[in-house]
Formats: structure tokens, sequence, C-alpha cells
């Protein structure tokens, strides 16, 4: 296994369910990555004073987009992590739509903790 990969919006229980799932079968020679599509700075800034006082062992990325579905900017950024990597990339997703929209996606294994 390549990467492990969160999207969260925020810290709340089901992020930090699925965080600590990725961080169980993620290999240990690299971090889980936790991304936060954030719509302005404000956001991001939040997530990131949220992260920092839980200390989660995953590695935080902050994409700023402009407002638009959120799901555009992480696609993009699984493509070039995928451009990287010969092996697949698990995403694990508290977002049943998320989940979803990522089935059937080569080079992707998605797993959904509701």
């Amino acid at each position: 296994m390549a990467h492990v990969v969160v999207p969260i919006a925020t810290l709340d229980a089901p992020a930090q369910l699925a965080l600590a799932h990725a961080l169980s079968i993620g290999p240990k020679d690299r971090p889980v990555l936790a991304v936060h599509v954030a719509s302005n700075r404000a956001s991001a800034a939040r997530l990131r004073r949220e992260w920092e006082a839980s200390a989660p062992e995953a590695e935080l990325v902050i994409l700023e987009a402009a407002p638009q579905p959120s799901e555009t900017p992480l696609l993009a950024y699984l493509d070039v992590l995928q451009s990287t990597v010969a092996e697949d990339i698990t995403v694990v997703s508290p977002d049943i739509a998320l989940a979803a929209s990522l089935r059937g996606r080569p080079g992707v294994v998605v797993e959904h903790l509701p």
C-alpha cells in the first residue's frame, strides 16, 4: 500500500474514527495524509489550530480552493499523488457520498467508515 488518504472537513468524531482506522492500516514508512479542502484562509487556519491542539499522528494537507465542489481539488490532489507512486492509494472516508464518488477510480481503493 503506497499511501492512505483521509479526506476531512472537520475534526469531528467520524473524521477521528477514519484517521484512527487509516493509521492502523497504513504503512509504517510513510505518513497517513489527512486532506482538507478549505474554501478560504480562515477555514484553513481554524482547522490547522484544531489539528495542532489534538496532535494527530497523520500529516495534514490543506488544499486552498476557490468556492467550488470540494471534491474537485481532492480529485486533482489524488491525480498528482497517483502520478508519484506505483501502488494503489487507499482513501478512508467518513463521507458516504465522497466514498461513492471515488469508487471505480483506477488505482484508488475506497473504504467508507460510517
